[in-house]
């Protein structure tokens, strides 16, 4: 059931398979030289623009838009209920996965070089811009914006019910975990070597500015703000019903 357009302009020297379904648009314009396959019920667009040399699967109900544009060998797997836009731009070496009910947007803009998970119930914006080298999943019911802009190379990981926004600005190069329940703003701005844990019902704005090295962990129940300005280089742990404002200058 192909009643649209499919086009293979320049060395397609690998496997295209279209097996049910598919009414929309899929373009591979030079040099795929491994798997694409659509299985089900694919009403949208998918591109293929230039040295794609790996997998990229859509097994069920991709109803939006998936481009790859430059120099991706490695693997993208859209499996179930993807309704949004899936891109990657630049110079992509690693796995981009979208498991389950992603229904937003994910963009890989340069440079990704490792993993990106996105496993169960994804609703909003999940944006890897310039030198990605590491691993960033989101595993559950994340319906809010994950922001990763410049030169991470460590491991970004929401884990359960993220509602807010989680953004690493510049340079981190540790962990950042959202574990469960985070309705606020996680912030991290320039220089962040360390690890940032923000692990149940926080509620509020967790915000770290520059250069910093140490552990910053909040425990439980923080419907609060913390923020560390300049230099930490510690340990800062909220543990248990932090309410107020919390500030390292």
């Amino acid at each position: 059931g192909h009643p649209c357009v499919l086009t293979l302009e320049q060395s397609h020297p690998g496997v295209l398979a279209v097996d049910q379904g598919h009414p929309g648009v899929l373009t591979v314009i030079q040099g795929h030289a491994g798997v694409l396959t659509l299985k089900q019920g694919h009403p949208g667009v998918v591109a293929v623009e230039q040295g794609h040399a790996g997998v990229l699967t859509l097994e069920q109900g991709h109803p939006g838009v998936l481009t790859l544009e430059q120099g991706h060998p490695g693997v993208v797997a859209v499996e179930q209920g993807h309704a949004g836009v899936l891109t990657l731009e630049q110079g992509y070496a690693g796995v981009v996965a979208v498991n389950q009910g992603h229904a937003g947007v994910l963009v890989v803009n340069k440079d990704h070089a490792g993993v990106l998970a996105v496993e169960q119930s994804h609703a909003g914006v999940v944006a890897v811009n310039q030198g990605h080298a590491g691993v960033l999943a989101v595993e559950q019911g994340h319906a809010g914006v994950v922001t990763v802009n410049q030169g991470h190379a460590g491991v970004l990981v929401v884990n359960q019910g993220h509602a807010g926004v989680l953004v690493v600005n510049k340079d981190h190069a540790g962990v950042l975990a959202v574990e469960q329940s985070h309705a606020g703003v996680v912030a991290v701005n320039q220089g962040h070597a360390g690890v940032l844990a923000v692990e149940q019902g926080h509620a509020g704005v967790l915000v770290v500015n520059k250069d910093h090295a140490g552990v910053l962990a909040v425990n439980q129940g923080h419907p609060g703000v913390v923020t560390v300005n300049q230099g930490h280089a510690g340990v800062l742990v909220v543990n248990q019903g932090h309410a107020g404002v919390l500030a390292v200058d």
